[in-house]
């Protein structure tokens, strides 16, 4: 009798030891899920969209007698974006910009994460844009303004997010 209380005791210890450990396991989980970079707190949320909402507004706001690229908008971007615009300027963004001398102004009325990590997020951002073309439009009359929305892809660079991409949401799915 005496060893098969010794084995009842070893048996009991170790589904005692095994719960243990997958309860530690699990705790484990729930802890890592809560620190993953990929379920940014309120403040990194709020954070990158805002981030987002400067540099596309900066980016999408220009008048006839801006210079062809201004420094405060190249320092919201980064990579390839950084690059046209420093070539192409406005044009960029609406093609032919500079030679109808069109204005354009932009308003954030939304943004949303869609995806994030420590260095990188994908912004959706809903913009009120209003266009002018001289000749064709009037500012006044509300002829040339529109309801946009924008993916904004963003990297950290340095603790600070830059916008790297701007791209036009497909009705069709994903861009």
């Amino acid at each position: 009798m005496s060893r098969s209380i010794y084995r009842w005791r070893v048996v009991c210890t170790l589904v005692a030891l095994a719960l243990v450990l997958a309860g530690v396991g699990v705790a484990g989980l729930v802890a890592a899920h809560r620190n993953n970079a990929s379920h940014p707190t309120a403040i990194e949320r709020t954070g990158v969209q805002q981030a987002a909402a400067d540099a596309v507004v900066a980016l999408m706001t220009f008048a006839p007698n801006d210079p062809p690229t201004r420094p405060a908008v190249l320092a919201q971007l980064t990579g390839r974006l950084a690059a046209e615009y420093r070539t192409q300027g406005p044009d960029l963004i609406l093609p032919n910009a500079v030679d109808s001398r069109t204005s354009m102004s932009a308003k954030i009325v939304g943004a949303a994460v869609n995806s994030y990590s420590a260095d990188a997020a994908r912004v959706l951002v809903f913009v009120d844009q209003q266009v002018e073309v001289p000749g064709l439009t009037r500012a006044d009359d509300g002829s040339g303004k529109v309801a946009v929305s924008r993916w904004a892809v963003m990297h950290r660079d340095g603790g600070v997010w830059l916008l790297s991409d701007l791209t036009l949401v497909d009705a069709g799915g994903d861009s």
